[in-house]
């Protein structure tokens, strides 16, 4: 098995906020926190972060961090990079909150954030 667990930043409050702590109490691979600022990852001892693509006035939001997740994980069976996950998943996050429904792939390479 593979584990992620992915969580918002007041879940990650909630969780006592360190997350290679969580990551091996648990014996998780991964922890995955996603905040209105940045999109945080702990890994195998490292972490990785990259700012996100905030929107101002989402045309919707609900199912954002659902969203992000499952771009997160196809990021992670295309075998992109820790880093490259976190980007791909932020743009496909962005382009949810800014037209209201999910991309498809090919909208997401026509995208600003391509």
């Amino acid at each position: 098995r593979y584990t992620v667990l992915s969580c918002n930043e007041n879940e990650y409050a909630t969780l006592g906020g360190d997350g290679d702590r969580l990551r091996q109490r648990y014996g998780m691979d991964e922890v995955l926190v996603h905040t209105r600022q940045e999109s945080i990852l702990f890994w195998e001892g490292e972490k990785v972060s990259v700012p996100t693509l905030f929107v101002e006035r989402p045309v919707l939001s609900t199912g954002a961090g659902d969203h992000f997740n499952a771009a997160y994980m196809a990021a992670g069976m295309m075998q992109l990079s820790p880093k490259e996950r976190l980007e791909f998943a932020n743009r496909f996050v962005h382009f949810y909150l800014t037209h209201g429904y999910g991309a498809r792939f090919e909208e997401l390479l026509e995208s600003e954030y391509a």
